[in-house]
């Protein structure tokens, strides 16, 4: 089976403000992980954790703070065109 999606050390942090206090959130720290061809993979855990965060870099939507991700050979840079997510929440026709 040939590599379809792989992402080398993908990180994502935030700054976040709160009483004049910055700190770094960090949502995704150093995920490294390939899905080949004709798998199924699951990513399970707590509200909060990342799963989203990671989808959308996967997907193009979002950019990580350093790492990358390639689908099928080729780095991506933007939104993929050519695949589809689901969102959790109907943010595409919000009004459905």
């Amino acid at each position: 089976m040939s590599v379809l999606v792989e992402a080398k050390d993908l990180r994502a942090y935030y700054i976040t403000q709160s009483y004049g206090v910055e700190r770094t959130v960090k949502a995704v720290d150093d995920i490294s992980i390939q899905i080949k061809e004709g798998e199924i993979l699951s990513i399970a855990g707590e509200s909060g954790c990342g799963k989203s965060t990671l989808m959308l870099m996967i997907a193009g939507l979002l950019d990580s703070t350093s790492g990358k991700v390639e689908f099928e050979g080729k780095l991506v840079k933007g939104p993929k065109t050519d695949i589809g997510i689901m969102f959790q929440d109907n943010t595409l026709v919000p009004w459905r």
